[in-house]
């Protein structure tokens, strides 16, 4: 029997009410359209209520762009308007939301997670083209560091240690990273003897001493003050003020021996801890936010919790601050000022000082200006991303125009493995980038499908022991060659490479792998004695000559920086020799000759280097000696194996490891890596007349 109400008996589709308020608000792509949220106004815990309105890009609309990390969290609601659903948000935006809104006018912001339907790929597609736009043509970006928790010390502690795993910092010493309030009085003491020793004219600062009395007590002060006063050091940093301007120190009476005593000043690290705590913000982590800082014309506006400020006195001011510390007039101080006793690194500084050199090209004319692909993929890889491809997707506003546009006709129809290899094979295009070869994915493990070994994985730093692109520029194994690469669109898809190759020979023998652990001056020892010993077997007319030329990669040692040294002279393979068999004797790592420019101060005073033992080390954990059947030694990737093959690359600077194995019923190739072949790495198998040959890698 029909019902009398036929008309009410709808199917009931859940997705669809959950998608209302995209499917009441659709976007012409011919027209460039977007949505942009108008959050209404409200205060304290009143609901979250927003409604959607669709605008053109080409007219101009007035609005502000959201920068923010979208972690997994428990989800919030967020009310719509105009219908009795409402949107699902991250506790992360629903706090960026409450902190946004205005208590008596809405106000009109774009944020992603709202102003696209996440669930159609067709939108997320047509968005991505406009998403350079949307942040560059924002009257205003906020960005969101988060709140300033009571406990904010203990989360410094906890992004330091998220830090270090993302950017693969090696932590050497073993030491824990200690917060300021933290710090016991022994510890203090200590702190004070090492700053003590490294401060010349400590005693000179007894009259600049302002009293403990007036000292900025951050126990006496609100966060948000605490927060002000941390800004006002970098402000007075970046107007040219020196380190030693600063009151590191302060005087105390001592009433018991009636004299004025000097004291370190406690309250100095925890300005510092509060820098930190901003520089290590999950925000600097994400790969969206790369673009969303250096993009917009207007200098984006940071809140934290409530407390705002502008992104470029954060920036230039941690600028200022790492350049003062380099620096003569201020160098004699920095480990004081920096509060290196507390065994916090450099790094995340530094990274917040990359931002500032691509926003101040960025800003500089009405046209961005691109970066290279090599840039590209280092700020990708060094970042997160919940979908593997925006690793790509998310820096596709800061590169050149043909570029972005090939790409985003394309969108997320590609799989990472072909996002990826189509970007390695841009970057392979331009002149003198093959050598980035060995930063390639390999045969080392890779999460990425398919991923072919030539290819790299922009999702996945490969660390700070495993390549090393600088060292390979050192050499000119082709010279007057170039690698033909992709010249047009047509060229990207495809997951194999052509290469015009030159054989080197076959890989006879292999030194045993070097541990993943920490290496300690005994292993070093025993790691080189190896390879002596296998060289001595493998060689019928062993050169001492040629295997220390070997071990240290042909470079002279004495230059601090890797990628400026020299090729080793023949001195400097008599001083290595002697060196190594005295420390065989010995146990003592030491250099033989007094340094005057680098050292490391010893209980006896004297000044003994470690150049030798540094870059022996260093080789030791970033190579792996092997020979080939022809008996010439070499040094190169972990990953090696007897039966690999090496070549002369036409554009490579340096000889190349590669793997033969079959696909398709033909011979191709797999790629291992870079490696220094002793006698082939200045253009010696080009004059040797040898004929190339077309080899093809996966």
């Amino acid at each position: 029997m029909e019902s009398d109400n036929d008309e009410f008996d709808l199917d009931f589709d859940p997705s669809i009410v959950q998608r209302m308020p995209w499917l009441e608000t659709p976007l012409a792509a011919e027209k460039n359209c977007i949505r942009l949220v108008k959050l209404e106004a409200g205060t304290g815990d009143d609901p979250i209520v927003c409604k959607l309105q669709v605008v053109s890009m080409d007219d101009d609309p007035d609005y502000e762009a959201l920068s923010y990390v979208c972690a997994l969290e428990e989800q919030m609601r967020i009310y719509y308007l105009t219908v009795f659903n409402s949107f699902d948000a991250t506790q992360n935006l629903s706090d960026f939301l409450h902190c946004l809104r205005l208590p008596r006018a809405s106000r009109l912001i774009w944020v992603d997670a709202i102003c696209i339907d996440q669930t159609t790929m067709m939108e997320k597609n047509h968005q991505l083209r406009l998403m350079g736009r949307i942040y560059r043509q924002a009257k205003e970006v906020v960005v969101w560091f988060g709140p300033f928790m009571d406990r904010w010390e203990d989360e410094l502690v906890q992004n330091f240690k998220a830090f270090v795993t993302i950017y693969r910092v090696d932590p050497e010493s073993g030491e824990t990273l200690i917060p300021t309030s933290q710090m016991k009085d022994n510890e203090w003491r200590c702190a004070e003897d090492f700053c003590r020793i490294y401060l010349s004219g400590y005693s000179q600062v007894r009259s600049q001493c302002p009293k403990y009395e007036e000292l900025f007590n951050p126990k006496r002060h609100s966060r948000e003050e605490l927060l002000s006063e941390a800004l006002r050091v970098l402000d007075k940093v970046a107007g040219g003020s020196c380190l030693h301007d600063f009151p590191l120190f302060c005087s105390m009476d001592d009433r018991k021996n009636n004299c004025e005593v000097i004291l370190m000043n406690r309250y100095w690290p925890v300005l510092l801890d509060c820098l930190r705590w901003l520089a290590l913000r999950p925000w600097w982590t994400r790969v969206w936010t790369v673009q969303e800082a250096v993009l917009p014309l207007a200098d984006p506006f940071v809140y934290v919790g409530s407390y705002t400020f502008r992104l470029s006195r954060l920036i230039g001011g941690i600028k200022s601050l790492v350049f003062h510390s380099q620096e003569r007039c201020c160098k004699d101080i920095q480990n004081m000022f920096m509060a290196n006793y507390q065994n916090f690194p450099l790094d995340p500084f530094v990274a917040v000082m990359g931002i500032s050199e691509y926003r101040e090209n960025f800003v500089e004319g009405s046209e961005p200006h691109a970066l290279h692909t090599s840039d590209i993929i280092e700020l990708s890889q060094k970042r997160q991303a919940t979908d593997s491809r925006d690793h790509f997707f998310g820096m596709l506003g800061l590169m050149p125009t043909e570029t972005a546009e090939h790409f985003q006709k394309l969108g997320y129809s590609l799989s990472s493995a072909e996002l990826f290899s189509q970007c390695t094979k841009l970057l392979y295009g331009h002149p003198d980038n093959l050598d980035d070869l060995g930063d390639a994915v390999g045969v080392r493990d890779c999460k990425i499908p398919n991923l072919p070994t030539w290819a790299m994985d922009l999702s996945n730093h490969p660390g700070q022991y495993e390549v090393d692109t600088l060292r390979w520029r050192l050499y000119n194994a082709s010279p007057g060659t170039r690698y033909e690469g992709a010249t047009k669109d047509e060229d990207l898809p495809g997951f194999t490479l052509s290469f015009e190759a030159i054989s080197l020979g076959t890989i006879r023998a292999c030194a045993g792998k070097v541990p993943s652990s920490d290496l300690t001056n005994a292993m070093v020892l025993s790691h080189v004695s190896e390879w002596q010993q296998l060289y001595l077997e493998s060689v019928t007319s062993p050169d001492s000559d040629t295997f220390w030329r070997t071990v240290l990669m042909d470079r002279y040692i004495r230059q601090y920086w890797l990628h400026k040294r020299k090729p080793l002279p023949r001195r400097g393979l008599v001083d290595v020799q002697a060196w190594f068999d005295t420390y065989s004797r010995t146990g003592d790592p030491r250099d033989l000759d007094e340094d005057t420019h680098h050292y490391r101060p010893t209980d006896d005073g004297s000044k003994w280097g470690t150049y030798h033992y540094r870059a022996v080390k260093l080789n030791v954990r970033t190579c792996r000696f092997f020979i080939t059947t022809k008996g010439v030694p070499c040094m190169g990737p972990h990953q090696v194996q007897v039966a690999d093959e090496l070549f002369v690359l036409a554009g490579s600077k340096a000889p190349a490891v590669l793997r033969p194995t079959r696909r398709h019923g033909k011979e191709v190739y797999l790629s291992v890596g870079l490696c220094f072949v002793d006698g082939n790495m200045y253009g010696e198998a080009l004059r040797r007349g040898v004929r190339w040959r077309n080899i093809t890698v996966v």
